[in-house]
């Protein structure tokens, strides 16, 4: 089994500019995905599985030893780009240079993210050929009481229902490049679905300002030693 752990990112962000380059814990959020996908490549590597870190990227950034570089086009790099494309994008340009059975896409908004559920994702792949492995996690608190932009309360689950399900994390995106081909989706043939259930601080996604600084406080106390 072959395939890519795939950080896609852009120089443009307009809630939290800069984010993917801006210092953290002695670093920056790319670097830390990059490095990540090195290291999960290692690990997947006793269990037979051939993977290679590729970065589709419009930045300038020097970037870690044995991390494939994919310049990402203009077009792909707007705020409208779909994510589907930029990774179709870059698993044809490492695919006419070798053959890739799967695609693991980790993004580099999520750095509490760990090496285990990437290894694990991917693993689980490989034992359910087909399938499209999601990174989820349970609500922190439940979605129930609600006030409407006129003053009115609103229970949205009455029966508690909410509580059962789970959010998807967007850390963690692992699935067939025929799959991404066939569906033309990041997430593959909906029916088909393998849910990886992860802590829910590992689902933190960076959009704004104190969730980078929330990130980089539970990192530097917790993930900092992968």
């Amino acid at each position: 089994m072959q395939g890519i752990i795939l950080i896609c990112c852009r120089a443009g962000s307009k809630r939290l500019p800069n984010k993917n380059i801006l210092p953290f814990a002695n670093s920056n959020l790319t670097t830390i995905a990059c490095e990540q996908g090195v290291r999960v490549c290692q690990k997947l590597s006793p269990l037979g599985i051939d993977a290679e870190t590729v970065i589709s990227t419009d930045l300038d950034i020097d970037l870690p030893e044995l991390v494939n570089y994919v310049p990402r086009p203009r077009e792909l790099a707007t705020d409208t780009a779909q994510m589907q494309d930029v990774v179709a994008h870059a698993v044809n340009t490492i695919s006419s240079t070798r053959e890739i059975d799967f695609v693991c896409l980790i993004q580099p908004t999520s750095p509490i993210r760990r090496d285990k559920d990437i290894v694990a994702a991917v693993t689980l792949l490989k034992h359910n050929p087909g399938v499209t492995v999601l990174s989820v996690s349970k609500p922190l608190q439940p979605m129930t009481d609600f006030i409407s932009l006129d003053g009115k309360l609103a229970n949205l689950d009455p029966q508690g229902e909410f509580t059962q399900h789970l959010f998807i994390t967007g850390g963690i995106y692992c699935l067939s490049t025929s799959a991404l081909h066939e569906h033309k989706s990041i997430v593959g043939e909906p029916d088909r679905i393998k849910l990886l259930v992860t802590p829910p601080e590992t689902g933190l996604d960076i959009d704004h300002k104190f969730q980078f600084d929330l990130a980089r406080e539970i990192y530097s106390v917790e993930y900092a030693e992968t």
